[in-house]
């Protein structure tokens, strides 16, 4: 039987494709956000260069067209990605010291979703606040 208006599942299968999209924008945000925290404590300057060697390699990996498993191919492409995002965000929480990943996870969480300055920019306009204020 089809889900039509006068269809009492009509309403349940909206419900559940709004769940189901607030679920995967939901998730969406959550790579985003961890791209970026990688990608601001590439930028930071009191990162080690080791964890910035981290971060730097999974961000090249990601945004690679270059790749073990290329990101064309479904699901499978996209796997190895996100497998790279959680390796990359493990071993740099592992590497950098909390206070200045926290930071760099606040950031990255303040930024919009598009984000027009470059991380490198937030961080000297943040300083010059900083030092203008002192």
């Amino acid at each position: 039987m089809k889900a039509t208006r006068t269809n009492p599942n009509y309403s349940l299968n909206k419900n559940w494709l709004q769940k189901q999209s607030e679920k995967w924008r939901h998730d969406v945000k959550l790579v985003v956000r961890q791209t970026r925290v990688l990608m601001f404590a590439l930028k930071h300057p009191k990162v080690p260069w080791y964890a910035k060697l981290v971060a730097g390699s999974s961000i090249a990996y990601i945004f690679s067209p270059i790749q073990l498993i290329p990101t064309f191919i479904p699901i499978i492409g996209q796997m190895d990605d996100l497998l790279v995002l959680f390796i990359g965000t493990k071993l740099l929480r592992k590497l950098t010291p909390a206070t200045i990943l926290d930071e760099c996870i606040t950031r990255a969480e303040r930024a919009p979703l598009f984000q027009l300055k470059k991380p490198r920019q937030v961080f000297r306009d943040e300083h010059k606040q900083e030092s203008s204020a002192a």
